[in-house]
């Protein structure tokens, strides 16, 4: 038999309807029987509508207040205007259940003020349940003599008709006892009356045999005894194997599933675990066994698993008392690694769908109210401590719950309601524990209520600073105004008040002002004002904050400070953290002419990136070419150079290098290695458009291939850089050139044309002059 159970709760949650949902065949029909329970008396009848359509219509002492609608082939159910609406689609009965069949003889039609439970049967086609049987023929009156109706007796667990009575009777006991927990009774009954044989509701027996035996081993401390488990496990397994259909099978098989999980036999209970999840997923028993093995993760630290079981839970149940103690083990799991988010988006489902949970639980949540305060996170932790103080009526408990209220609220900036509530402790323990300091933390909550006006709170806080010197007032006063200067980020106002926040014990203040203002200097560039800052205040900045003030150090030429915060990190075990450090040591030792202790800080960090994959200190290879170079050390200057060109070929960067190997090259006389750079600079210049090295390394180019006889590419590379901008003086001495080369072509009348344009230069200088010599020689 399948069977679904709705609940619906009204806007009391003292109210709650039942909708049972059972199906079944009769006559190769199949049937539809809908149960409507609830604690309350209600009515239920059969209505016609306008168009004529029959339905049953339930009322209830106050309206229905959520929405739900569901249908299946026999019937339609809904909720309209506050009442719960059946429409079977064709053939059904209403019927009342209101006696108890066992001890009365008659049933009779419910009371006009209602009834606790009504049962609608509806089918597709007509079954003789539904048919009225009509004999015409004449009627006569007969009279009856009083006589006992026919009745159906009690039936036991076979449906068959019970013959001792007594064993109901004995039955309803057990179950009296189980109610007032006295569950050791409740295993010795049950015990005495599964020995008597008598075999009428043995299911009912043992079932509350085992419910006993397992409240007992879960009430009393420590774990369960091997003994008391093997004989739980028995006997669920027993009753398993005697009443496979039994509906009470879903809790049996939790409870067995729970003692394995207790003994620690994890293969077993998720073996039975498996098989409700699969034959019963949406029992509440099976949401129990897995809230259980949930809980026994938790306390063998595996949180990650545990969370998971819950979420679990929490998505699938249909039950709100289920989902919000989920919800409440959610938020402490995730408060106690630290998700503070996610608990408290838990604990406001909670808040918000079933504030009753929280209030019959206010101990419990007041421990996470104090923790979610602790994470700062005041909002929820005041939202469960105004649920909590509402219903808890213990004085002793509301006392530090009073307090802390309103503590949370002050630092909430509800300080209205704080002082409130300061004032309620004061006014209901005249002699409480934390006396003293609601009565301090109220006089400073005063000083901070009397004006709001942040402009007009620091004036109220100068007139007292005049008029309460050497009062205890005054130190609070200056601490509130050194606050709000803070606040108001003028830093160095607050370090003129220096020795005054010193002298009344607010350091702190001035530290964080100190800190505050050397950030503030560091991010305008402000070197000379954030180094004085960090050095007169000892101050401890983040790492960031170290590369920053490092630069400036740096910037203003004071290398032995930048060192000193370097060193520190030279020798960092983070590789990525030296390397950056490294860096910046051997720039320090390239400016200040420290060549040889760059090349070595260049060669440990070439390592590490290299190690580590670092490309942005790729660079350095530049700065230890330069310093080979400066070092005079030519050949490993050369190599170096040989070594970039191959890795970056087209970085503008080496054609600095370049030009210092030419230097060396002109320098030496190395003409063939002048001639490949030179070549190389004046590519890579008309490639990406630039003229640094123009006209200086056409010049060099030009003079080497004079000397080696190549006049006719000489002057190629001459005529090229009269599309060059030059100087007037660069410009005469291009067009000298150009004329001499000509001349050594035996191209006099080009030559002459040369020098004529050196001629119109502007700017008189000695290339103008030769120009004029050279033409003059030519003329005569």
């Amino acid at each position: 038999m399948k069977y679904l159970i709705i609940l619906i709760f009204f806007l009391s949650s003292s109210f709650a309807l039942t909708l049972t949902l059972n199906h079944a065949k009769e006559e190769n029909t199949t049937l539809s029987i809908l149960h409507i329970e609830s604690k309350q008396p209600f009515i239920c009848e059969k209505r016609v509508l306008k168009d004529f359509k029959k339905v049953i219509e339930c009322r209830f002492p106050a309206p229905l207040m959520d929405s739900y609608s569901r249908q299946n082939m026999e019937l339609r159910i809904d909720t309209v205007e506050g009442r719960l609406r059946i429409t079977p689609k064709r053939r059904f009965r209403l019927y009342p259940v209101e006696d108890d069949l066992v001890a009365k003889e008659e049933v009779s039609w419910p009371k006009k003020t209602g009834i606790k439970h009504w049962v609608v049967i509806a089918s597709q086609k007509p079954i003789s349940l539904f048919e009225r049987n009509r004999n015409p023929g004449l009627k006569f009156p007969i009279p009856f003599v009083q006589k006992e109706l026919p009745y159906v007796g009690a039936l036991d667990i076979d449906t068959l008709p019970l013959r001792d009575t007594k064993i109901a009777v004995e039955v309803k006991k057990l179950k009296k006892l189980y109610e007032k927990r006295m569950y050791q009774n409740v295993v010795n009954t049950a015990k005495m009356l599964l020995e008597d044989g008598r075999g009428s509701f043995s299911a009912d027996i043992l079932l509350y045999k085992i419910r006993a035996q397992e409240r007992l081993n879960s009430t009393e401390k420590g774990a369960m005894t091997a003994e008391a488990a093997q004989q739980l496990i028995d006997d669920a397994k027993a009753w398993i194997e005697k009443f496979p259909s039994n509906e009470h099978l879903p809790e049996v098989l939790m409870l067995m599933t729970k003692t394995y999980f207790s003994l620690g036999h994890m293969k077993e209970g998720n073996r039975y675990l498996q098989i409700l999840e699969k034959e019963f997923p949406d029992s509440k028993y099976t949401e129990e066994a897995m809230i259980y093995l949930a809980d026994r993760l938790v306390k063998t630290k595996k949180r990650e698993e545990a969370i998971k079981k819950y979420e679990a839970v929490y998505y699938r149940t249909k039950n709100i008392e289920v989902a919000s103690l989920v919800a409440q083990r959610l938020a402490r799991l995730y408060l106690e690694s630290g998700y503070v988010k996610k608990a408290a988006s838990y604990i406001g489902k909670i808040i918000k769908a079933n504030p009753d949970y929280i209030q019959k639980r206010g101990r419990e949540f007041y421990k996470i109210a104090s923790r979610f305060a602790k994470e700062k996170q005041y909002k929820i932790a005041l939202e469960l401590a105004n649920l909590i103080f509402e219903k808890e009526t213990d004085r002793i408990f509301r006392e530090p719950l009073l307090k802390d209220k309103a503590r949370w609220e002050e630092k909430a900036g509800l300080f209205e309601e704080a002082k409130e509530d300061y004032e309620k402790y004061l006014h209901d323990y005249k002699r409480g524990k934390y006396r003293e300091f609601v009565k301090e933390r109220l006089e400073r909550l005063l000083l901070d209520l009397e004006e709001s006006n942040t402009t007009k709170r620091v004036e109220m806080l100068e007139r007292i600073l005049k008029k309460y010197k050497n009062d205890p007032i005054y130190a609070k006063a200056l601490r509130q105004k050194a606050e709000i200067l803070l606040q108001q980020q003028r830093y160095d106002t607050l370090l003129q008040m220096a020795d005054e926040l010193k002298k009344y014990k607010s350091e702190e203040i001035l530290q964080k002002a100190a800190e505050a203002a050397m950030k503030r200097a560091l991010k305008n560039g402000i070197c000379k004002k954030a180094t004085e800052l960090y050095e007169k205040y000892r101050l401890k900045p983040s790492y960031e904050e170290e590369k920053e003030l490092f630069a400036c150090y740096r910037r203003m030429l004071q290398y032995q400070k930048a060192l000193k915060l370097a060193e520190k990190y030279t020798h960092s075990e983070n590789l990525k953290e030296r390397a950056y450090w490294l860096y910046q040591e051997a720039k320090i030792a390239f400016e200040t002419g420290a060549y040889k202790k760059a090349v070595q800080i260049a060669e440990d960090l070439e390592k590490i990136a290299k190690l580590e994959k670092l490309q942005e200190y790729d660079d350095i290879l530049y700065l230890k070419a330069k310093s080979h170079y400066y070092l005079d050390e030519n050949g490993k200057f050369l190599t170096e150079v040989e070594k970039i060109e191959k890795r970056f070929p087209d970085r503008l960067e080496n054609l600095e290098l370049y030009d210092k190997v030419i230097r060396y090259a002109k320098k030496h006389g190395e003409d063939l290695l002048l001639i490949k750079y030179a070549e190389k600079i004046i590519m890579m210049q008309k490639k990406h458009h630039i003229s640094t090295y123009t006209p200086k390394v056409e010049l060099d180019y030009i003079e080497v291939l004079k000397r080696m006889g190549r006049y006719a590419k000489a002057l190629q590379v001459d005529i090229g850089l009269l599309y060059e901008r030059l100087t007037d003086a660069q410009r005469a001495q291009v067009l000298f050139e150009a004329g001499d080369l000509s001349l050594k072509l035996g191209k006099e009348r080009e030559a002459k044309a040369f020098f004529r344009k050196c001629g119109e230069v502007v700017e008189d200088n000695s290339w103008v002059k030769l120009c004029a010599q050279s033409l003059k020689m030519l003329e005569e």
